[in-house]
């Protein structure tokens, strides 16, 4: 979890599989630092994501951190 003295660094960041870039490119660029340095993960879901190795860590981390929302 966040430090509650340090801010988050990013407001928003976005998890999407490689063939969607150019498309999720078009509304913002990909950051990584979204699970101590952001307040909102956008996920965008499609068939391709499921299929994906990196897009399955993301989903993990984005379910843990609902598991364990205050």
């Amino acid at each position: 979890m966040a430090d509650s003295a340090k801010p988050n660094r990013f407001r928003i960041v976005l998890s999407f599989p490689g063939e969607h870039r150019s498309r999720v490119e078009k509304i913002a660029h990909l950051s990584r630092l979204y699970r101590d340095q952001s307040e909102l993960i956008a996920v965008f879901l499609c068939k391709e994501y499921q299929a994906k190795k990196w897009c399955g860590l993301e989903w993990r981390a984005c379910r843990e951190l609902l598991m364990n929302a205050e």
